[in-house]
This record gives structure tokens, sequence and C-alpha cells, in this order.
């Protein structure tokens, strides 16, 4: 004999584990991009010139119940700013990110980490300094 019950119902629960940080870098002459894919490495484009330093990956925990249909809505964009008007431009790129729906196969107690990378926009004519903000990506459970 055999018996089994399933899990109750519980929505979804998200923490952040770590920060989106794209690190130093130096805008040069021309502006262009500063990449981070979601295992972490970190790319150039433009006449941008990466710095040594600490950067990361977005790191998402994502508690479900096992069984649980769980897909990501990605911003379109989000800016990045400085305090003094000055800002980046942010996408959260669906290339290399989980963009695509996963299953749960954890218990509601234990997290699925889930991360995403992101492309900084870098303006030729932008002022040095700390930029921040914030970007939302909706999680859909089904």
């Amino acid at each position: 004999m055999a018996i089994a019950q399933e899990d109750p119902t519980r929505p979804i629960a998200v923490t952040v584990n770590q920060n989106l940080s794209f690190g130093t870098f130096y805008q040069g002459a021309g502006g262009g991009t500063v990449t981070i894919n979601n295992v972490g490495t970190r790319f150039a484009g433009g006449t941008v010139v990466l710095l040594t330093g600490s950067y990361s990956t977005a790191i998402f925990n994502i508690f479900a119940n096992r069984g649980t249909l769980v897909s990501f809505v990605l911003p379109s964009t989000s800016s990045l700013i400085d305090g003094s008007g000055h800002s980046l431009g942010l996408t959260i790129d669906a290339a290399g990110n989980p963009n695509s729906d996963f299953v749960s196969g954890n218990i509601h107690s234990t997290p699925t980490q889930k991360s995403f990378g992101g492309i900084l926009t870098i303006p030729a004519a932008i002022q040095p300094g700390n930029y921040s903000g914030t970007f939302e990506i909706i999680i859909v459970e089904q």
C-alpha cells in the first residue's frame, strides 16, 4: 500500500541573494556597453575599457512547491542614476538568462537559485560616478 499527499499550496517567495554589479570601467571616447551574462562573465563593447575589481550577476532564491511551473517576464529597459541627473541604460537581456519556464524540483523550504545578467549602455559623454538603480522581474507561478 502507498499513500501520497501533495504539499499544501503556497505562493512563490523570492529573496535577493546577490545584487547585479557591473564593476569599474572607463567609457572611452565613444562610449559603449558592459555586459555580464548569467554565469558571471563580463564583456565590454565599443570603446569601454574594463578595469579590475569586483562585479557580479544578480542571484535570486526562488522558493516554490515541488512541481510548480515558474516563468519570468523580463523588463524592457531600466536605468541607473548617479543622483545628479545622469543616467545609464540597463537591459536585463534574455540571451543567456533563465527566461524560459522551469519546474521546481525542490520542496518549498529549499530555494532554487537563478542568476540574471544584463547590458549597461554607456554614452560617450557621461559623467563618471557611482550609478545605482533597480529593475523588476515578474515571476509567474503556474
